[in-house]
């Protein structure tokens, strides 16, 4: 369901998820400290979020959606319960075209990746072939001005001469870039590498299986969630 919130004010919400994610880490008696640990992060920093003083990134609020046992739909649904009460709210989702940036370096997987996405309306999908290439049209160019911000990004873990490791890295430590669903995708499942991008602030990994059925499921999985169940961040104005 993607909302037209109108004139959003996103410090009132950011407010309101700070304190409801306070309100979970203390019914389940955890301190700042514990918290931020399990997480990795300092808890001076956990407790910015909390207070407001710092917007908590998605890849973050995803963490501790699970450590508290709470769906972020519901985060988002109370919000708007709350605040805006009786207004009519826009539930329109077949008007609303998405930009899905794929970093995929295989010619094979890129034709793969695309079978998977036909049949999912209203996508502008951008393939591009490495690194380099993504960095330059999200920070520098202005002929893509609708890909400076996607609503969703597919990043190949394994690439030549950068891989997509240090690509989310980079995207991560850039403030227009921090609320940005970012999917890894890889050829196989390494619990380490998942780790890693996980701790950098990966949304999501997704292994490019032998099975095209259970990749198309995955891939479609990941774009309905990031660009319809949730409230995406291009939908945010702040």
């Amino acid at each position: 369901m993607i909302m037209d919130f109108g004139k959003f004010n996103s410090h009132e919400f950011d407010k309101y998820l700070g304190e409801r994610l306070r309100d979970c880490r203390k019914r389940q008696n955890s301190t700042l400290v514990e918290v931020a640990k399990i997480i990795g992060i300092s808890f001076q920093q956990l407790q910015k979020y909390e207070n407001a003083v710092s917007r908590i990134p998605v890849s973050l609020l995803c963490k501790l959606s699970l450590m508290y046992s709470i769906s972020i739909d519901s985060l988002f649904e109370r919000y708007i319960k709350k605040t805006l009460g009786a207004r009519k709210v826009s539930v329109s989702n077949d008007r609303l075209v998405r930009n899905i940036l794929i970093v995929e370096d295989n010619p094979d997987d890129e034709k793969i990746t695309q079978r998977a996405l036909d049949g999912i309306p209203n996508l502008n999908v951008m393939f591009v072939h490495d690194c380099a290439q993504a960095i330059r049209i999200l920070k520098r160019s202005t002929d893509f001005d609708e890909f400076k911000t996607p609503d969703l990004i597919f990043l190949d873990y394994y690439m030549p001469k950068r891989d997509g490791l240090s690509m989310l890295r980079d995207l991560r430590s850039d403030r227009r870039f921090t609320c940005v669903p970012i999917v890894m995708l890889t050829n196989n499942i390494n619990a380490e590498a998942m780790f890693e991008s996980y701790r950098l602030g990966a949304s999501g990994y997704i292994c490019k299986s032998f099975d095209f059925a259970k990749f198309k499921e995955n891939v479609v999985s990941s774009v309905n969630y990031w660009t319809k169940t949730i409230v995406p961040p291009s939908c945010v104005n702040r």
